[in-house]
């Protein structure tokens, strides 16, 4: 079977398992939404074909699915269901997957031959999906008011799942598994943005600041993660990324209402 054609395969069958999960009643949501993140794994190494390679592939390759998946569905849930509306975001998620999919291709092309034309155009669209997909699951984090301490770990449990995602991506090309201290590269970002996930449960900045805050926040860590991976973290590049981290916090404590 074409690959191209199980791209769509599995991209319907996502928008369907979405389109069923909203139409479910409230109660039913959760439970159901957890037997499709299972379902979308499974969907993931069909489009792909992985079946024959390492569980580290496996587990790797389809990370950006359920997060994205799961996030995407948890922020629609938490909107009034409309047939027409339901239509739409499944029609929606069917696209965006099916670009994940042609990506997430690339990648599996660079895992074998090193050097694919194509690698810096999928990364940077990952990257971008990697945000969309951090915006929705902290979007949904955020509105469910949950105690501080469980914002920080699910924060911090999230950051683990991406970084630990986007390395396994970058050294795809950089080669630089067996150089790059992996604790460094993924549980420091992790541990970042949970603790950044504790600040903003007291700090009072509304549902959609905190989200967006903490996406620039996976931004910034996942930047300098890149650069540094390639071995191109010079002086102007982190003093850019300072600027940047510096401009956000300043954003922050203006935007900040205390009454």
């Amino acid at each position: 079977m074409p690959k191209r054609f199980r791209f769509f395969i599995a991209s319907a069958a996502s928008a369907v398992g979405l389109l069923f999960l909203l139409s479910l009643p409230f109660e039913w949501r959760y439970v159901a939404l957890g037997a499709l993140s299972l379902g979308i794994i499974i969907l993931s190494w069909f489009a792909e074909g992985v079946w024959k390679e390492s569980w580290m592939v496996r587990i790797m390759i389809s990370v950006l699915p359920v997060l994205f998946f799961g996030g995407y569905s948890l922020f629609l849930m938490l909107l009034p269901f409309s047939v027409e509306l339901g239509i739409f975001v499944s029609l929606l998620l069917a696209f965006i997957f099916y670009i994940v999919y042609l990506v997430e291709n690339i990648f599996l092309v660079a895992l074998a031959f090193k050097t694919v034309p194509l690698y810096r155009a999928a990364w940077t669209v990952n990257l971008l999906l990697t945000l969309l997909a951090s915006f929705f699951i902290f979007n949904s984090l955020w509105s469910f008011r949950f105690f501080f301490g469980i914002n920080a770990l699910i924060a911090f449990l999230v950051g683990l799942l991406l970084f630990a995602y986007l390395y396994w991506v970058i050294s795809i090309e950089t080669e630089l598994r067996e150089r790059k201290d992996v604790s460094v590269h993924v549980i420091v970002p992790a541990l970042v943005v949970g603790e950044l996930g504790l600040v903003l449960s007291f700090w009072p900045v509304g549902i959609f600041n905190a989200s967006i805050y903490l996406v620039w926040a996976v931004f910034i860590l996942g930047s300098l993660l890149q650069v540094d991976l390639r071995e191109r973290l010079f002086r102007k590049t982190w003093i850019g990324f300072a600027w940047i981290t510096v401009a956000v916090i300043l954003s922050l404590v203006v935007t900040t209402s205390w009454r």
